[in-house]
């Protein structure tokens, strides 16, 4: 498959459909006096089958698909949520700084910078409306607070302290604490969590 975007700008970045049958990308705009974003929908033939200009200038690189009728488009400091089919923005909200990302479909979370602390947050939906829950604040400790997900959990290490939390609900799952402080995270499985340390490997299982 072969797709030209010499009319339309450049890609940045692209996200499949769940199903497979399909991809979101996201383009800059440089044909016009002020750069500008563009989301192109296509199916699985390649064939574009939606369009949507983004408003303002704000440079938004990374994109990812909640569901079919709910794209994120995001930077270090915006989020924006929007239905590429219908051409309508769902939900646009600012931040001071975004430390990290959790996505899968359906579910969103997002670790804020709060000053002081770390603020972690989850997308919430009440019927046509979104908002982001606070779940719980965290001091800054020397090194990042690290935060990575599969598809049904939200994985924190801070340090030598490793949580997890239901995405979908928010709620609280375990916590465990190490000798050691963390400097890396992988999520093997929605139950499963590969912990690194400077010096040694651990499994976190929530089972």
């Amino acid at each position: 498959m072969t797709l030209s975007f010499f009319e339309s700008g450049y890609p940045l970045d692209m996200a499949f459909h769940e199903d497979g049958k399909g991809f979101d990308l996201v383009l800059l705009n440089v044909n016009h006096a002020q750069p500008g974003m563009l989301v192109h929908r296509y199916n699985g033939r390649g064939e574009k089958i939606a369009e949507m200009t983004l408003p303002g200038e704000e440079l938004l690189p990374a994109i990812y698909l909640l569901n079919d009728d709910c794209t994120v488009l995001f930077n270090n400091e915006t989020v924006l949520l929007a239905d590429i089919s219908q051409g309508k923005i769902l939900y646009e909200e600012s931040f001071d700084r975004i430390e990290g990302l959790a996505l899968a479909a359906n579910h969103m979370a997002l670790l804020l910078d709060e000053g002081e602390g770390l603020g972690l947050y989850i997308l919430r939906k009440s019927g046509a409306s979104f908002s982001f829950e606070h779940l719980e604040s965290f001091s800054k400790l020397e090194g990042d607070l690290i935060l990575v997900n599969s598809r049904e959990n939200i994985f924190l290490a801070q340090d030598k302290l490793i949580r997890a939390y239901d995405f979908a609900s928010g709620r609280f799952l375990a916590e465990s604490e190490l000798s050691e402080s963390v400097i890396n995270l992988i999520a093997q499985d929605n139950n499963t969590l590969i912990v690194l340390t400077d010096k040694n490997g651990y499994l976190f299982s929530l089972d």
